[in-house]
């Protein structure tokens, strides 16, 4: 559902340039198949004319763990853009372009098509630095959303650009989010801390650029969070951070039995 009331149309002119744009897309043709499983349907696809582009339909299954008591798929999207936004980490160009429970597609949304991408793997040490400074931003949520375990993936972010211009992108932008009671917050803020420094240690650095990211990593997580939260190291907060500090020495902690996340 494009916004188009914000750049003054009017809402039956809104209305349909909306139904336009569902048409065009239901329309357009599958080339490649990524993802059939679990009620989402992840394909590469294309119109008359050539345009491809990312189409991503939902079934109703296919919004669990985005859906809730709290939160529709629209509202889910939103907080997870914002969330995005305010830590300054661009997402590849996605819009919600159809919602409704009635139909079995209930949530499409359409991504741009960048056939130039690389894994984040790839990518330069000061890039991996520089994302690694931006994470903790999310640590905060939007609102009293937060990010769910499942929105946290090693292919979640991608990489375009040259050397000299590498830009770093959300790729894996299925709005999974929480809205967790106050008392979890310190669970949820662990997990982070905890996933975001396996992945550097173990999918997203080569070995010598472990301890610069992972450094950079909880330095900001520091400014984030604060000394009360991580100083406790019966939290899960305290302990998600005295491992990954544990690892800017160049040991795993989980190799030693001392992670106890």
């Amino acid at each position: 559902m494009a916004d188009f009331e914000s750049v003054g149309l009017s809402q039956q002119l809104a209305n349909d340039m909306n139904a336009v744009l569902q048409q065009r897309v239901e329309a357009a043709e599958p080339v490649q198949t990524f993802t059939n499983r679990n009620g989402k349907v992840l394909e590469l696809v294309r119109e008359n004319d050539g345009t491809q582009f990312v189409r991503r339909s939902y079934d109703r299954s296919g919004m669990h763990g985005i859906e809730n008591y709290d939160l529709t798929f629209p509202e889910a999207w939103k907080a997870f853009q914002a969330m995005y936004a305010e830590a300054e980490i661009d997402m590849t160009p996605t819009a919600l372009v159809s919602f409704d429970r009635k139909n079995s597609s209930a949530a499409v949304m359409v991504s741009e098509f960048l056939p130039d991408l690389r894994s984040l793997k790839e990518a330069s040490t000061a890039t991996k630095v520089s994302l690694a400074k931006r994470l903790p931003k999310l640590f905060t949520g939007h609102e009293g959303v937060m990010l769910s375990s499942e929105a946290i993936m090693p292919d979640m972010f991608a990489v375009t650009g040259s050397d000299d211009d590498e830009r770093v992108l959300l790729l894996d932008i299925d709005p999974y989010v929480k809205t967790p009671h106050p008392a979890q917050l310190d669970v949820y803020t662990g997990h982070y801390i905890k996933r975001f420094s396996e992945l550097m240690w173990d999918e997203w650095c080569d070995e010598d650029e472990r301890k610069p990211v992972i450094i950079a990593f909880i330095r900001a997580a520091f400014e984030v969070l604060g000394e009360g939260a991580i100083s406790d190291l019966d939290s899960d907060t305290g302990s998600a951070f005295a491992n990954a500090h544990f690892m800017t020495q160049g040991m795993d902690p989980r190799a030693f039995g001392l992670s106890r996340l």
